[in-house]
This record gives C-alpha cells, sequence and structure tokens, in this order.
C-alpha cells in the first residue's frame, strides 16, 4: 500500500479494545499492523502523518488550535 498511496491518504487504525480477546499491555505496540509499518523504511515526519496527523487532518482535530491562533492574530 505505501508503495501506491501517497503517505497524505494513509491512515493508521486498529480494533478498540472489546474487538479482540485479549489486549496488549504494553503502551507502545498497539497492534501488529504498527510493527509492521515501523518497520518500513519511513522519515519520521511521514511516521508522524500515517499514526497521527493525517487523521488529525481529515477528522479536523485540530480546528480549536487553527480559531485559537487566528483570534491571537486579531483576524
Amino acid at each position: 500500500m505505501f508503495k501506491v498511496v501517497p503517505i497524505d491518504n494513509i491512515l493508521f487504525a486498529s480494533e478498540m479494545v472489546g474487538a479482540v480477546r485479549g489486549v496488549d499491555p504494553s503502551p507502545v505496540i498497539t497492534t501488529t499492523i504498527q510493527i509492521h509499518i515501523d518497520a518500513l523504511p519511513l522519515s519520521d515526519d511521514d511516521r508522524r502523518k500515517v499514526f497521527e496527523a493525517n487523521a488529525r487532518r481529515v477528522y479536523r482535530l485540530d480546528r480549536t488550535e487553527l480559531y485559537k491562533r487566528r483570534d491571537e492574530a486579531g483576524a
């Protein structure tokens, strides 16, 4: 997938607790898919996009920060 889909279009997702029989107590590895993504030769910025930034952009999770900055700038 990483060879054909642009990095800005990839969102990481995993099952929520309860969807599987066990819970991995490790706070670092949340799913086996994360292990495979971590093994890819991605830059730190691309890795951050896949695990966080793309979802924040798509679901507009940072818009309150945008409004704060706009208000502080006097817009």
